[in-house]
């Protein structure tokens, strides 16, 4: 896994290691970057443009600057059935039939909003994906014996039922996996801040495949030093991956890594 980044809070300052990443290059304009509600109302209304050719280019423009270009990630998801709407909102149109002022128009909502369809809203939690609950369980022995290694489990969020345990891929004793926990459809990252990994409670992020449970990789700011305590929290975004702890004198420290 790519290492980019370490973050160190050093009071009384942050003191921040650059990236040295390459800029991004610039977009080109967008022929609605101005529009109105109204405007796009009545360019629908005299068939200048449908529904559907707005959506078009709206995912168009998302894709341009939001996943490629100076990509943004600003959007997490687009729904999958966006054009398919689009189509039925522009029968409903030629029918004389209106929804009203938003009728036809993309929007983008934030993340918190149920929307009863197949977008994978989350109220901004990583850990809560589909429907699905993540929850650590650091002292979970597994197989009764006492051995605390610690087990990540998948919940439905609804009824509470087990979908999945991810069990520690080390099976170290208390090692604390589980104690933060971060993920996506793609991947599932669990800290285990007391891992001895190279010396004692150095602690660290274990990178899992969501569907199968193996193990990715294995996250750990560097230097790592004892009682370091890596994986205190741990985060995923987009294109990120983010490993919390402290360093040997109680600073906390972030690694960064790209995925």
């Amino acid at each position: 896994m790519p290492w980019l980044n370490v973050v160190s809070q050093n009071t009384p300052e942050m003191v921040v290691w650059p990236l040295g990443l390459t800029p991004p290059p610039a977009a080109g304009k967008f022929e609605f970057e101005e529009a109105t509600i109204e405007q796009l109302q009545a360019g629908m209304k005299s068939g200048q443009f449908t529904a559907h050719s707005l959506v078009e280019k709206y995912l168009r423009r998302i894709d341009e600057i939001d996943k490629r270009g100076p990509a943004i990630n600003s959007v997490i998801e687009v729904n999958p059935d966006a054009l398919a709407i689009a189509e039925t909102l522009d029968r409903e149109r030629k029918a004389g039939r209106s929804r009203g002022l938003l009728h036809g128009i993309p929007i983008l909502i934030k993340d918190n909003i149920d929307t009863a369809d197949r977008m994978m809203t989350t109220a901004g939690s990583l850990a809560l994906v589909g429907g699905r609950l993540l929850v650590g369980a650091p002292r979970d022995d597994g197989d009764g014996d006492g051995a605390d290694t610690g087990a990540v489990y998948l919940l439905d969020a609804a009824t509470g039922a087990v979908r999945r345990r991810y069990p520690s891929p080390t099976g170290e004793h208390g090692a604390g996996f589980g104690m933060s926990v971060a993920g996506d459809r793609r991947v599932v990252l669990v800290g285990a801040p007391y891992a001895e990994m190279r010396e004692s409670g150095a602690g660290a992020g274990y990178l899992l495949d969501a569907r199968s449970g193996a193990l990715l990789d294995v996250l750990s700011p560097q230097p790592n030093e004892a009682d370091a305590n890596a994986g205190r929290a741990v985060a995923v975004t987009a294109s990120r991956l983010l490993v919390g702890g402290s360093d040997w004198s109680g600073i906390g420290i972030v690694g960064v890594w790209a995925r």
